[in-house]
């Protein structure tokens, strides 16, 4: 099995990306400047202040629309079995705001290194737990309305992310 990257969370200058899925769950906060996240086919405004969330398999891109600075996590939707319907099978439709003391703290954590440290790999989880929490209950969701094409690639990503080493 592949081993799993729990968490990666990093400052970054100018979030611009080209087109992109994954499985992992990701979060900007833009600390300063503004962007456009680019969701399933949307358009949503990304200001100082202002979080995008792109849920697992779900493509999406970058542009930046003046000089930004953001922190960007990516986590393991693994690590949230409570939310993991609404990460499968919801889209959500708006950046949320977001007080950035939990983000703060994660990056603090990440750059002091987590690694075997039972304790601090709890702490790292009780502040992803709290930040999904506000996140989702700030956020509108949606049912996932995909065309045949995407829902087809969908459900080969989902098939082939567990069982990728098997014939």
């Amino acid at each position: 099995k592949r081993p799993a990257k729990t968490y990666s969370i990093r400052r970054r200058h100018n979030i611009g990306s080209r087109p992109n899925i994954h499985r992992e769950l990701e979060l900007a906060y833009m600390l300063s400047g503004q962007a456009t996240v680019h969701v399933q086919g949307k358009e949503y405004p990304v200001t100082a202040g202002g979080l995008a969330l792109g849920f697992p398999n779900q493509a999406h891109f970058y542009t930046n629309d003046t000089e930004n600075d953001n922190i960007l996590l990516l986590c393991s939707p693994d690590e949230f079995p409570e939310f993991h319907a609404a990460f499968f099978q919801q889209l959500p439709l708006c950046p949320a705001g977001l007080v950035v003391p939990l983000l703060e703290r994660m990056l603090s954590l990440s750059e002091e290194g987590i690694g075997e440290d039972v304790f601090r790999q709890g702490q790292m989880r009780g502040y992803a737990m709290a930040l999904m929490g506000i996140v989702l209950s700030a956020l509108t969701l949606e049912p996932f309305q995909a065309d045949p094409l995407s829902t087809t690639i969908q459900r080969l990503l989902l098939y082939c992310d567990p069982n990728y080493t098997e014939p």
